[in-house]
């Protein structure tokens, strides 16, 4: 290994997901032309896509695959969004928008749908930057990732039945009223599907995954209240029926593993840890 692939492995070894680098050049699509061509210059950037927001790059590789020798990385654009942007990404209606821990700007965030590779050659050249400090930052940029990249794909006319209670959650998560308590006391919902999703007659059920201990703000009659009155508006669609109960609900460690590998959860950011 000559000098100069020493420097660039010593470098990498600083270098941890979530780390990012401020104006390293802007962001890459590429899209395939209207005319016939058998020569890779089919492919071109797209030009109706503004990418003027975009002022710095993110790593979302794994660590290990970072600091390994030889390779690419992927990286994500850091981008500068308005205030009211701000304010619904806070309330979780931005999954593809991440926060950082350390913000070079309050305005600045990752942008989770914009990925390209680079080389680790040109990262070794960035001005490197940490983006997230502490164990429940670099847990939360690994969540959003996944939530991203690895999320049940439910169908359509799933998502629309399941509707009346994203919209309740939702609403009433950050809200300092009885609803509100119920909601932040919630960990988690999933769905398991009987048979199986592909069955002629699909039963369903929703597991309600409660915080256990203080963190735990109401009672699980109240709970069960909720439910019930959900339950009673979302409507199942044909081929698809409740079970019953349509619901349980329990702690974490009151729900079986077989329970959690069947199932499915539901995208709520809040709900999610």
């Amino acid at each position: 290994m000559n000098e100069a692939k020493t420097d660039i492995a010593e470098v990498l070894q600083t270098w941890r997901q979530g780390d990012y680098a401020m104006n390293v050049g802007g962001f890459l699509y590429a899209h395939n032309c209207d005319e016939e061509s058998d020569t890779d210059d089919r492919y071109r950037p797209v030009e109706d896509i503004d990418t003027s927001n975009v002022v710095g790059l993110l790593v979302v590789s794994q660590t290990c695959d970072v600091v390994r020798t030889g390779g690419n990385v992927s990286v994500c654009a850091l981008v500068n969004l308005p205030e009211a942007d701000s304010k619904a990404i806070a309330k979780g209606l931005r999954p593809s928008i991440l926060a950082l821990e350390k913000q070079p700007e309050d305005s600045v965030f990752a942008d989770l749908s914009k990925i390209m590779s680079v080389s680790k050659e040109l990262l070794a050249t960035w001005e490197r930057r940490e983006g997230f400090h502490t164990q429940a930052g670099q847990r939360r940029l690994a969540l959003a990732l996944e939530r991203k990249f690895g999320r049940f794909a439910f169908p359509e006319e799933i998502v629309a039945a399941l509707d009346p209670l994203k919209r309740r959650a939702s609403s009433k998560h950050d809200k300092q009223s009885p609803p509100g308590e119920l909601f932040r006391s919630l960990r988690q919902i999933r769905v398991r599907a009987t048979p199986s999703w592909e069955a002629e007659t699909v039963e369903l059920t929703l597991f309600v995954i409660t915080h256990s201990g203080d963190r735990k703000l109401v009672e699980t009659d109240a709970i069960g209240k909720e439910f019930n009155e959900l339950v009673k508006k979302m409507s199942m669609p044909d081929g698809y029926r409740w079970s019953e109960p349509a619901f349980e609900i329990r702690t974490a460690t009151q729900f079986s593993a077989e329970d959690i590998f069947t199932s499915q959860a539901l995208d709520f950011e809040y709900l999610s840890v």
